[in-house]
């Protein structure tokens, strides 16, 4: 049995305690842990396992944890975790900066265990369609990525921005089809509502192999957007996280008549694929438990989930100066 703690009982910690406590037969949850006693206590109870108020209390009883608390203690209790033997993964953003970061992939490789990140879009079954469908060149070259992810403002988040926390799952999923690494960025955005942090970023991703990505976020919209299209030689795809759908589109242009262009002929075709559903964190949670297993590196392991706060960092930096920012490349690191 392969038994995992969850640290931090907030919106997402539970989802981890749910998701660890129901994966299979071989998984167990054995404990969880938060500040919050009411909460916890309630958690454990639901899920039938114990509850700490330091999360040091479980060190003897798991083999693995997950990190759910607020970034800024992120390093703190991966590093202190990682140390005493325990495989661990973080949610994203991985920590609160790049230095932050890089020590937790640090304290992983010492130690010889599994580190993974929660960019939990990599795991949707339609990233992974839309991945496996550039790698067989089914779409032609990829030239471009728009993404939209906006929601009203989450109550739950106090400790970063718009950028970090739902802006790094769009850099994550970028980063990932494009298959590589970003170069330079420019980015605008701010503060309507008054809060300590952006609610609003537009940001311009440029790859090094030419690909160009182009991310809005925000914490405005009344409404739940998450969508991703793609341009491409071949074809436009756009693709809904929520929905788990794709529509991939072409076109061809009619014989017309030059002198009326209000009858432009065009003659599309446009094929809609439905994907089976499945939850991203529990394949996720696959992925983390089958890594350690098996002794590989996670989907998304360390390295990746420092390069996604190094390109968010640099949009802050852009959005800040105004400028185009060039993002440094972590293979050296």
């Amino acid at each position: 049995m392969l038994r995992i703690g969850v640290i931090g009982t907030g919106v997402m910690g539970q989802n981890h305690a749910r998701v660890a406590a129901t994966l299979r037969k071989d998984v167990g949850l054995t404990a969880v842990s938060d500040l919050n006693e009411e909460v916890g206590k309630s958690v454990a109870k639901r899920f039938g396992c114990e509850y700490f108020r330091d999360y040091r209390g479980m060190k003897d009883m798991v083999d693995a944890v997950v990190v759910a608390t607020p970034t800024k203690t992120h390093d703190a209790i991966a590093i202190e975790m990682l140390n005493a033997g325990k495989h661990v993964m973080v949610e994203k953003p991985l920590a609160i900066d790049v230095a932050s970061a890089e020590k937790i992939v640090e304290a992983a490789e010492a130690q010889g265990l599994v580190l993974a990140v929660g960019h939990i879009e990599r795991h949707n079954p339609a990233v992974k369609f839309v991945r496996t469908a550039l790698a067989k060149g089914q779409f032609g070259r990829l030239f471009a990525m728009y993404s939209k992810r906006i929601s009203p403002f989450p109550a739950r988040v106090n400790d970063v921005g718009v950028v970090n926390d739902i802006g790094v799952h769009e850099v994550d999923v970028q980063r990932y089809l494009a298959e590589s690494e970003v170069v330079s960025v420019s980015a605008y955005g701010g503060k309507v509502n008054g809060g300590p942090h952006e609610d609003h970023a537009n940001i311009l991703l440029d790859f090094e192999n030419g690909v160009k990505g182009t991310i809005v976020v925000n914490w405005l919209a009344p409404i739940k957007i998450r969508k991703l299209e793609l341009l491409c030689s071949k074809v436009f795809v756009e693709m809904d996280y929520i929905e788990q759908e794709l529509n991939v589109s072409t076109s061809q242009i009619m014989d017309f008549e030059p002198g009326d262009s209000f009858l432009y002929p065009m003659e599309y075709n446009m094929r809609q694929i439905y994907l089976k559903k499945q939850e991203p964190l529990k394949l996720e949670h696959e992925d983390f438990v089958n890594a350690i297993l098996e002794k590989r590196k996670p989907l998304v392991d360390g390295k990746e989930g420092v390069q996604n706060i190094r390109v968010c960092e640099a949009v802050m930096r852009a959005m800040g100066e105004k400028a185009k920012i060039e993002v440094s490349d972590s293979r050296g690191f």
